[in-house]
């Protein structure tokens, strides 16, 4: 059920809401490494010093 100031908008389980919804579209977005991905990789451990470049 979905209330909107106090009245029922639609009145249904979470599967039958979804179903009244438009399918979901698909998008492929190509993955960029994070901060710290690039960090863990110069530097494993982050313990003994970065293992390659300059420290």
């Amino acid at each position: 059920m979905i209330l909107h100031q106090g009245r029922i908008i639609v009145n249904g389980t979470v599967d039958e809401l979804k179903q009244l919804f438009p399918p979901a579209k698909i998008e492929y977005v190509e993955k960029q490494p994070t901060l710290e991905e690039i960090f863990l990789t110069w530097c494993p451990g982050a313990t003994g010093g970065c293992v390659r470049g300059v420290e």
